[in-house]
């Protein structure tokens, strides 16, 4: 018994194999799997620290990538790694110099040549942001600060207004106090009255928040993520180069993180609210910061009415964004991996 089952799957096995010369079946699914097209190959990061790089270099990385079947390279910019040395070849270029951007055309030119996508981030380091940022245009916060009355009764003093901050709204309990509108910069002030009650200010400016791990050159504050003024300045002053440099080249360009840390503000974060909800934002403020109301609460007023709605998402929109205008991105029918702020 055990013999005849030997021979019998021997037999199945001979009949399976194909005579001489007969190639299998095609499989269309196996064929896409072994040699993907190049708008389905993967691609990777390719992470240039300094940016220290040479054409030499990119030559060979990029040779290497083609051998492996990698489709293309998302390519960011971060912060050096080693001191300039000429012995060892190695020479940082300052983001956005004139050498970056000879280097730059010189890869996207390269990829192209080799069939590779290129991919670029619209800054170095996350989140966006460099020296082209001013206090204006960096990330924004509201913030609160309680002053308890002077035990002579003479009244509060006002806290130090930081630079780029201002005084949006001054509160007695959850009554607004009118006219303290102390200018930019100004030092200690009394306010002069019967002082019963803690009071709550309302100030708003510049997070301070710096780009974490950027490239040489590229340090500075984080915009202000939440205006489409800010977003254009910064792209006009730091993507458009690149494309500029490389047109037709870089297929994309992305944003790695959005950690802008305690960002809860803008400019005309009121004047949208007002337009969107109807009403006046200002004068719930202390509503927002009162930690003894739930997240319903804060949001809604005793007539089940929204009090507080997030921040019109303005960097969404890519009309007329300088991407757009310039027309520097390759035609592309793929989605980037990362979607771009703008």
């Amino acid at each position: 018994m055990h013999r005849q089952f030997i021979r019998s799957l021997f037999l199945v096995l001979w009949l399976s194999i194909p005579a001489s010369g007969q190639k299998p079946a095609k499989d269309p699914l196996l064929a896409g799997w072994l040699n993907p097209p190049p708008d389905c190959k993967m691609r990777m990061f390719w992470r240039v620290f300094g940016p220290a790089w040479a054409r030499d270099e990119i030559d060979y990385q990029f040779g290497e990538l083609k051998k492996a079947g990698i489709g293309g390279v998302t390519t960011f910019f971060f912060y050096p790694v080693a001191l300039d040395n000429p012995a060892q070849g190695i020479k940082n270029q300052r983001f956005l110099s004139p050498e970056f951007l000879e280097t730059l055309t010189y890869a996207t030119r390269r990829a192209k040549q080799m069939g590779l996508r290129f991919t670029v981030a619209g800054g170095t380091g996350w989140p966006f942001g460099g020296p082209t940022v001013t206090p204006h245009d960096a990330a924004q916060r509201m913030r609160r600060v309680m002053i308890a009355p002077e035990a002579d009764g003479s009244g509060w003093k006002l806290p130090l207004i930081r630079t780029g901050e201002k005084v949006v709204a001054v509160f007695r309990g959850s009554k607004p106090v009118p006219g303290i509108d102390p200018s930019e910069g100004t030092a200690l002030k009394v306010v002069a009255s019967t002082a019963d009650q803690p009071l709550s200010v309302f100030l708003s400016g510049p997070t301070g928040m710096q780009v974490k791990r950027p490239a040489y050159g590229a340090e500075g504050l984080v915009i202000d993520h939440y205006s489409w003024d800010a977003a254009k300045r910064y792209l006009e002053a730091v993507v458009a180069p690149m494309l500029k440099a490389a047109p037709g080249c870089i297929e994309s360009v992305f944003c790695d993180s959005l950690e802008v840390y305690n960002s809860n503000w803008t400019h005309d974060f009121p004047e949208q609210f007002k337009k969107r909800r109807g009403y006046d934002l200002v004068p719930f403020l202390p509503a927002l910061f009162d930690d003894r109301k739930t997240e319903e609460e804060r949001k809604r007023g005793g007539d089940g009415e929204k009090k507080a709605e997030r921040p019109s998402a303005s960097t969404s929109n890519t009309e007329n964004s300088p991407l757009t205008t310039h027309h520097s991105l390759a035609p592309s029918t793929q989605q980037p991996n990362n979607p771009t702020t703008q």
